[in-house]
C-alpha cells in the first residue's frame, strides 16, 4: 500500500487500508492521520468514515463515533459496512459480545449483507451461542458460498455432534465422545484449580459459566480459531469461551494442554478485568506467567536464541512490544515476544507487585493508553521503562556468555557424541550454570543424565533429569525415564510425582497410568488411585471388565460404596461369569 500511495498520495483506499493496520497495533496516532489525510482527499468516503468510526469506537470515544455514524448515516442511509468494519476491528480487539451487537445492528440494516451475516455468525460462535451462529453462517453461506472461512465454520458445526457436553460447577466442558471418560477427571480437577488459583490472584472471576472445547484434530481447533487449517497455536480465549487442541492431537513431548488450559482460562480472567480491553503482548505476558502455577519448577528459561535475539535489538522494546505480536518477522520472532511479555510481567510484579499488575489492566478497562499507564503505574515515562526493563533484563541473562555457552554445548556434545564423558561432563556442566535450559536447541541436562547412566550413578542421573523435568513442561519421555530410575531407588513419592508430571503432558498411554495407581496405592492416596483407574477405563482395555473391576475396588478403597457398586454392575455387564466381581457385588451388598 506504500508503493501504491508513492505512485498516488492520493489514493483514499491505500490509506484507509494503513489506518486499519495501524489500529491492529493500537498505534492509534497513526490511524488518526492516515484517516485524516484520507477525508481531506475525499469527506465522502465510506471506507474512511467507517475506520474512522472504528477507531472512536476502540478509543471509546463516545461522541465522536455518534457523529460519524451520522455523517455516514447522510450519506447513505442504508450502508452497513460502517457496523460491520466497527465489529471486525472491535473483534480484533477480541470484544466480541459487542462485535455481535454490531454486526446485528448491521444486518437489520441490510438484511442482504452477506460480509455482516458472517461478522455476526463468528462472534456469536466465539461467544459459545452455537445454535444463533449456525443460523447466522449458514444465512451468510446462502448468499456468499465462496467465503471459505465461513464454509469451514459450518463444516466444524457438523462435527459437534461427536462430541458431549459436561458440565460441572463453573464450567461447561465439550469432549470427544472417544475422549470423555478418559479426560474428565483430569480437564475437571484442572479447570477447578486453574480457577480458584487465578482469581484469587486477580481479585476477579468470569462472569458466567466458561466454555472449554477439546478437539482431538488439530484442524479442527484451527478452523475454530482462524476459520482455516494449519494454525500452529495450541489454544485460543474468547473470553468465557476456550478452545485447545487436545493432548490427543499432538505427539507426545511436544504439547502440554495443562499449561495451555491455565494461559487460556488467564485470558479470561484479563480480558474479564479489563472489560477485553487488554492489548495482545499484556495479557500474552501474563498468560504465560500463569502458566508457572500448574506444577511447582515449571518455569521457562532464558534461552540463548531469545536473549541473543534480543541483544540485537531484532524484538521491539516494551513501549511498542504489541507490534511482536501483530507483525512478527518469523516464529521464532513470535515466541521470543512470548517469552520477552512474560519476563515483563515478572519485572513489573518484581519491581512495583502484582497489584500494579491488577491496575494496569483497570487502566485499560478505563480506555488508557498503554503510555498512559506506564507513567501512573508504573512511574516513568515509556522510554525510560525500556532502559529499566533492559538492565533487569542484563542482570538475569548476560548476553556476553552466549558465545560461551554455545561454545561450551557443542564441545560437551562432540565429546559426549565420541563418548569421551570425562571431556563432556565439565564441559555441560559448566553449560548448564550459564544457562539451565531444558529444551530448545540443546539440553545439557539430558546428555549429562545419559552419561551418568552410561556411567552406572543412577543417583547423579535422577538428579539432572529432576532439574531437565523441573523446567521443562513437555518432557515426557524424560518424565517416565525418571520414574523408573526414581523407582529403583527407592523413592516412591517422587516416582509418582514424576510419573504425574507425564500423565498430564499426555494421557493416552496405559502403562504409566497403570503403574501410578499402583503407587498412590502404596502412598495411600485412594482418590488419586480412583483417577487413574478412571483412566484406564477411559484407554478401552481389551480386558474391560478386569478394568471395571479393578476401578470398582479403588473405590471400595476410597470409601465410596456406591461408586464401587456401580462399577461392579458394569464389569458384570460386560462379563457377566466373572466371579471376582461377582464376590465382590456380594461384598458391597453384605457392608450396607
Amino acid at each position: 500500500m506504500r508503493r501504491a500511495l508513492e505512485v498516488n498520495p492520493n489514493f483514499v483506499p491505500a490509506r484507509a487500508f494503513l489506518a486499519r493496520m495501524a489500529l491492529d497495533t493500537d498505534d492509534y496516532a497513526t490511524a488518526r492521520s492516515e484517516l485524516t489525510r484520507a477525508l481531506e482527499i475525499n469527506p465522502a468516503s465510506l471506507e474512511a468514515l467507517s475506520t474512522l468510526a472504528a477507531l472512536h469506537f476502540v478509543r471509546g470515544e463516545e461522541r465522536q463515533y455518534r457523529d460519524v455514524r451520522s455523517r455516514v448515516e447522510q450519506l447513505n442511509p442504508t450502508y452497513s459496512g460502517l457496523l460491520t468494519t466497527v465489529a471486525e476491528i472491535a473483534a480484533q480487539q477480541r470484544r466480541y459480545a459487542e462485535a455481535a451487537q454490531l454486526a446485528g445492528e448491521a444486518t437489520s440494516l441490510d438484511p442482504q449483507s452477506w460480509a455482516s451475516h458472517a461478522v455476526l455468525g463468528l462472534n456469536q460462535f466465539r461467544l459459545g451461542q452455537i445454535e444463533q451462529a449456525r443460523t447466522s453462517l449458514e444465512r451468510s453461506f446462502e448468499g456468499d458460498p465462496y467465503n471459505v472461512w465461513i464454509k469451514n465454520n459450518l463444516d466444524l458445526l457438523d462435527t459437534f455432534g461427536e462430541y458431549e457436553l459436561v458440565s460441572v460447577p463453573g464450567f461447561e466442558l465439550m469432549l470427544h465422545q472417544d475422549e470423555v471418560e478418559l479426560l474428565r477427571p483430569y480437564i475437571e480437577h484442572a479447570a477447578a484449580q486453574a480457577h480458584s488459583t487465578l482469581t484469587g490472584r486477580y481479585g476477579d472471576r468470569p462472569r458466567g459459566r466458561v466454555r472449554i472445547e477439546l478437539y482431538p484434530r488439530s484442524a479442527d481447533f484451527s478452523v475454530r480459531t482462524v476459520g482455516l487449517a494449519g494454525m500452529g497455536a495450541l489454544g485460543v480465549s474468547f473470553g468465557d469461551v476456550l478452545a485447545l487442541d487436545s493432548p490427543s492431537a499432538r505427539e507426545a513431548g511436544t504439547y502440554n494442554w495443562l499449561t495451555t488450559l491455565w494461559h487460556e482460562l488467564g485470558h479470561t480472567i484479563a480480558l474479564g478485568v479489563s472489560n477485553n480491553r487488554v492489548p495482545r503482548w499484556f495479557t500474552e505476558g501474563l498468560s504465560t506467567l500463569d502458566e508457572r502455577l500448574t506444577q511447582p519448577g515449571w518455569k521457562p528459561s532464558i534461552m540463548p536464541e531469545f536473549l541473543k535475539m534480543y541483544d540485537e535489538g531484532e524484538l521491539p522494546p516494551v513501549s511498542r512490544l504489541n507490534e511482536g505480536f501483530i507483525r512478527p518477522e518469523t516464529p521464532q520472532h513470535l515466541g521470543s515476544a512470548y517469552i520477552m511479555a512474560s519476563l515483563v510481567g515478572e519485572w513489573i510484579e518484581e519491581t512495583r507487585g502484582f497489584d500494579a499488575i491488577v491496575e494496569m489492566l483497570h487502566g485499560y478497562r478505563d480506555g488508557r493508553a498503554t503510555e498512559d499507564i506506564f507513567r501512573s503505574v508504573l512511574r516513568a515515562e515509556p522510554t525510560a521503562i525500556d532502559a529499566e526493563f533492559d538492565r533487569w533484563l542484563r542482570s538475569r541473562a548476560d548476553p556476553a556468555n552466549i558465545e560461551r555457552w554455545e561454545d561450551l554445548y557443542e564441545r560437551g556434545r562432540a565429546a559426549f557424541e565420541e563418548e569421551n564423558f570425562p571431556a563432556a561432563k565439565p564441559l555441560l556442566e559448566e553449560a548448564a550454570s550459564l544457562f539451565p535450559v531444558s529444551g530448545g536447541r540443546g539440553s545439557p541436562y539430558s546428555l549429562l543424565a545419559q552419561i551418568h547412566l552410561r556411567e552406572g550413578n543412577r543417583r547423579a542421573a535422577a538428579d539432572a533429569l529432576i532439574a531437565l523435568t523441573s523446567r521443562d513442561d513437555r518432557a515426557y519421555a524424560a518424565n517416565i525415564e525418571l520414574a523408573g530410575i526414581l523407582e529403583e531407588l527407592g523413592d516412591t513419592a517422587g516416582a509418582a510425582a514424576a510419573l504425574e508430571r507425564a500423565v498430564w503432558i499426555f494421557p493416552f498411554e496405559v502403562q504409566p497410568h497403570a503403574r501410578l495407581a499402583e503407587l498412590y496405592a502404596e502412598l495411600d492416596q485412594p482418590d488419586l488411585v480412583v483417577r487413574e483407574r478412571r483412566a484406564l477405563v477411559g484407554l478401552r482395555p481389551t480386558d474391560r471388565a478386569e478394568a471395571l473391576y479393578q476401578l470398582a475396588l479403588a473405590y471400595q478403597a476410597a470409601g465410596d460404596v456406591s461408586g464401587a457398586r456401580r462399577e461392579v454392575l458394569r464389569a458384570l455387564e460386560v462379563a457377566p461369569a466373572f466371579d471376582e466381581a461377582q464376590q465382590l457385588l456380594l461384598r458391597l451388598h453384605e457392608a450396607t
